[in-house]
């Protein structure tokens, strides 16, 4: 990630750093293996791939990332140990099948339902602390299928290539850098003459964020076949929270009130496990 773009890793302390000066004990299992640095969960007590590290011989999907199956061992076992009172568990092999063959291809729609299922192993493991434990289920962004328009190719419109210097993309999003100088509406008078592009923020000093209109796609080197997410179309995420404590009923009644972020959670939870947080972003949903 170039440095204009920001931080490649979180750069604030974590709900990991906060369990572990407080003696609380915690652990991260992740089919993503990358995000172990990115997300800074090598702070977890117990965290597996170990050190990042994908052991040899773990099944694979296609994008070498561990299968959901490979992952499930190591999750239940953490949802069983009296141990652990955060877990955070992430599994990704849904993405890899939405990137190669459509979130809505048979497949990758079996995965959904072998995720669904794996959900419900994780609450029979955690059965026997049924009454202090609390189940958050989120998702980190939707995802859509590609059409028949051709990507945005935004450098190759003049009037963009004279107000901006770089870009990062993600699929229907695309982080730009502005020439010095430029002033934002100048820039973004630009990308909304560009076909296919829907939107535009500021995302900080000499930095916007376009938007692709639904089924668009920015250019960039490496495009997935079937599916992308970046856009708007694909910011909304799902929650569902759950479980036999008795905070449960009170975070459903914040976020039947009121959507919640995904920023929300980290206060939320280190309100139930008692940890400090100060300055951390997001509300905590059992304030009241």
């Amino acid at each position: 990630m170039p440095g204009w773009a920001g931080q490649p890793r979180v750069v604030v302390p974590t709900l990991f750093d906060a369990c572990r000066a407080a003696g609380v004990g915690s652990a991260a299992i992740q089919g993503d293996h990358l995000l172990l640095s990115v997300l800074r969960t090598e702070a977890a007590g117990v965290t597996w791939p170990p050190g990042g590290v994908v052991p040899p011989e773990t099944p694979l999907d296609a994008h070498n990332y561990p299968t959901n199956e490979a992952v499930r061992p190591r999750l239940l076992a953490a949802a069983a140990d009296p141990a652990v009172r955060f877990l955070f568990g992430q599994i990704n092999e849904g993405d890899t099948l939405g990137h190669d063959l459509g979130p809505d291809h048979p497949q990758t729609r079996g995965c959904y339902a072998g995720a669904d299922t794996l959900v419900g192993a994780v609450l029979d493991a955690a059965a026997p602390s049924w009454t202090e434990t609390v189940i958050i289920i989120v998702s980190d962004h939707g995802m859509e299928p590609r059409t028949d328009h051709p990507p945005i190719d935004l450098m190759a419109y003049p009037g963009v290539s004279e107000v901006a210097t770089d870009m990062l993309v993600d699929g229907g999003a695309a982080l730009i850098r502005m020439r010095d100088g430029t002033a934002p509406t100048r820039a973004g008078t630009a990308l909304e003459a560009v076909p296919g592009v829907g939107g535009w923020s500021s995302a900080g000093r000499g930095v916007l964020i376009a938007e692709a209109q639904p089924g668009w796609i920015f250019r960039d080197r490496k495009l997935p076949a079937k599916g992308f997410h970046g856009g708007p179309s694909t910011a909304r995420t799902f929650a569902v929270v759950g479980g036999g404590h008795p905070a449960v009923s009170a975070i459903a009644r914040a976020i039947a009130a009121r959507p919640p972020q995904h920023a929300d959670w980290a206060p939320t939870i280190a309100h139930l496990l008692g940890l400090a947080m100060p300055g951390v972003d997001g509300r905590d949903l059992l304030a009241g």
